[in-house]
Order: C-alpha cells, then structure tokens, then sequence
C-alpha cells in the first residue's frame, strides 16, 4: 500500500514459488553485476546460507530445506572499522489488539571477522565476511571475545556502538529513531494477521471454557 515506505525492504522472492520471476529478475540485472543471497525460509545460525551472482549458481537441491528466500544483497552496506555487523534488537509486543509495542534500551551488536570488500567470485563464499551470524564468525581465528569487555569485541553492546558511532560524529539520535520506525512499520504491515489469529484463538478458548462449565454444570 505504502512501497516508498518500506524501501529499506530489499527486493525479495520465495522459492521455488516464485523461481521463474527471480530467473528473469536476474537476467535482467546480470550485466549490472548484481549480488543475491540465497537463504533457507527455515533455517537458523547461517545454515544453509550462500552468495551468488549468476543464475545458474542457485541450487536448491539441499534436503535439509524444503524452502528458500532469495534477495538483493546490499553490496554497499555501512561498515564500523571496515566491518559489516548487525544490530540486534529487542521489541516486546504486550497487545495486538490495540498493537502495543516496547522497545528495550540494550542490544546486540554482531560482527563480521573479516573486513568488508565488494563481492567477487574470489570472495564470494568467504562467509566470515559477509554474513554476522555468530554460529559462523566464533570458528574464525580472527574472533574476538567481548568476555572480558562486553563494549568491544565481535559481539558488543548496542549503547557501545551508539557510542562508537557518536565519537564519529553520527546522530544517533536519528539512528534510533529510524530503528523505531522500521519496528513499527513492520509490525503494522502484519498486524491485521495478528489480530485476527488472536481473536480466533481467544474465540475458541472462550467457547471451550463455556462448554466446560457447562459440562460440569450437567
């Protein structure tokens, strides 16, 4: 209803439902050198997880995975001392009807081990580079524990972060802002879904406790 507003979305397809747009998708783009990342729709911890930039490189034979998600990859992101990361973010959802969402303070940041460089057919599959995921980045050697100091390191506090980024002149202010609207935007776009699977439940619920009563009523 809204695309500009969902444009930090990136460009995303199911598979194998929707192959032959992505097929075409691809030919289209293929002289633009574009990235995709190829990702199991039911898979955690970086499994299952690759690059590729030609269609022919998409393989979904793995039996693991029965589905995949198949989007643009950001080949330009913001990198912190020439490492990609990502910020985990904690939302608290108490109410779907009235929505009603908490943001917590603290989070999670993860990083990449190995500094960021555009995708190349030499550095595609070098996982510790592209992804954050911390079931990848904690066998490389160049891992650092935050044990010791939960500020720095491969995983760190979100208020370190924040901070890092402040001491580089970044409003993070703005950042955080910018992080709500995201939340909000997203749960809004699955709200009516919400409502209306807990309004079934709470229906069926509330006629399985009349008839229990009613039962040991007789």
């Amino acid at each position: 209803m809204y695309p500009t507003d969902y444009r930090f979305f990136p460009k995303s397809w199911s598979l194998p439902e929707e192959v032959y747009e992505w097929k075409a998708e691809c030919r289209q783009r293929r002289l633009l050198g574009q990235t995709y990342i190829v990702k199991p729709d039911a898979g955690a911890m970086g499994r299952g997880i690759y690059l590729i930039q030609r269609e022919e490189e998409l393989d979904l034979t793995n039996p693991d995975f029965n589905g995949w998600v198949v989007q643009e990859y950001v080949g330009r992101p913001f990198l912190i001392d020439g490492f990609k990361f990502d910020l985990r973010i904690y939302v608290l959802v108490t109410s779907v009807d009235p929505l009603r969402i908490y943001l917590f303070d603290e989070g999670l940041a993860r990083f990449a081990t190995s500094k960021y460089e555009l995708p190349t057919a030499a550095n595609i599959a070098t996982m510790n580079m592209h992804l954050t995921n911390y079931s990848i980045n904690k066998h490389s050697n160049d891992y650092i524990s935050a044990e010791n100091d939960p500020n720095k390191g491969s995983k760190r506090r979100l208020t370190a972060v924040l901070q890092q980024l402040e001491s580089e002149g970044h409003d993070t202010n703005q950042v955080m802002q910018l992080i709500r609207e995201l939340v909000v935007k997203t749960l809004v776009s699955v709200a009516p879904h919400l409502q209306r699977t807990y309004r079934t439940c709470t229906s069926v619920s509330a006629r399985s406790s009349s008839q229990l009563r009613s039962s040991r009523r007789g």
